[in-house]
Parts: C-alpha cells; sequence; structure tokens
C-alpha cells in the first residue's frame, strides 16, 4: 500500500508542474511564424520534457518501492527477512506495554524504543509465537520498558 499510496501522492503533485513546463516550453514559440524547422523544434522539446517527466516518475516510484526493502519498520522488509507472509497490524497497539498474541504466529516482531539489541532499533523479534503469549517490546535506553510503537506478524512457517 505505501508504495501505491506514494506513487499517487508524487503524480499528483508532478504532474501540475509538467503542464506548466510544457506551457513554458510552448508558449516561447510564436504559432504563426512557425516554419517546419521551428515545429520540429516544438515537437523536440515537447518530447525531451516528456521523456524527462517519465524518467523521474519511473525512478521515484522504484525508490518508493525499494523503501520497504531496507525499513525494518516494513512487513515488505520482514517478509524478505524471513521468506515469511507478514503483515503490520493496525496502530490499536500503539503505546501498550504488552501485547497477548490472539493466534499462534512463526514471527512476531514488536517495535519499541529505538535501542538497537540486533534486530534493528527498537526491535524485538520472537519466533514460534503462540496463542495467549505475552509480548513485549525491548526495553529503552534507560532501563526501563519500552512502549509498544508497532507489531508486525508473519505466518506461513512452522509453530513448533
Amino acid at each position: 500500500m505505501f508504495p501505491t499510496c506514494l506513487f499517487s501522492r508524487l503524480f499528483n503533485a508532478i504532474i501540475p508542474c509538467f503542464t506548466a513546463a510544457i506551457r513554458e516550453i510552448t508558449g516561447f514559440i510564436d504559432e504563426s511564424k512557425m516554419t517546419t524547422h521551428s515545429s520540429a523544434m516544438k515537437k523536440i522539446a515537447i518530447g525531451a520534457a516528456s521523456a524527462t517527466f517519465v524518467s523521474a516518475l519511473v525512478l521515484s516510484a522504484g525508490a518508493a518501492a525499494h523503501a520497504g526493502i531496507n525499513n525494518t519498520n516494513s512487513a515488505k522488509y520482514w517478509s524478505n527477512e524471513t521468506g515469511l507472509e507478514c503483515t503490520k497490524l493496525p496502530d490499536s497497539v500503539d503505546g501498550l506495554r504488552s501485547w497477548v498474541a490472539p493466534e499462534d504466529y512463526a514471527v512476531v516482531i514488536v517495535k519499541g524504543g529505538s535501542v538497537n539489541y540486533g534486530d534493528g532499533k527498537g526491535n524485538k523479534v520472537y519466533e514460534d509465537v503462540f496463542q495467549g503469549d505475552v509480548l513485549t517490546a525491548p526495553l529503552n535506553r534507560g532501563g526501563n520498558q519500552a512502549a509498544i510503537s508497532h507489531i508486525i506478524v508473519c505466518e506461513g512457517g512452522s509453530v513448533s
């Protein structure tokens, strides 16, 4: 969902700029004095502007799609890491100190705080989680229980 949302926002922001740029390019040419040569130049200018626009759009869409791969707060990251189907739960867990698993999961990532204990900043990874297990975020810098920011659950693997 994130790349699509980012793509549509980017697209909606760029279209007016692109349209204005084309108007600028074509506005410099007096249509009444156009020759075959100047008409061809106008088409080349429009083509170049279009190619630039499409290139920028493709590059930014690729960057948005790649963003989840290196972001430990992303379900896509954990899907790539575990080979499982991972989903970020809704924000209803935000601020809780613990979370009770409502069902079995192969892997659960609980995010809270920003200390990196080896699983990414503020992440605590639980494997083979059973319904009823109580999970918490890692300790914060002060050594206290961090509030949960979000939870990512992964299914499709074996739970012992």
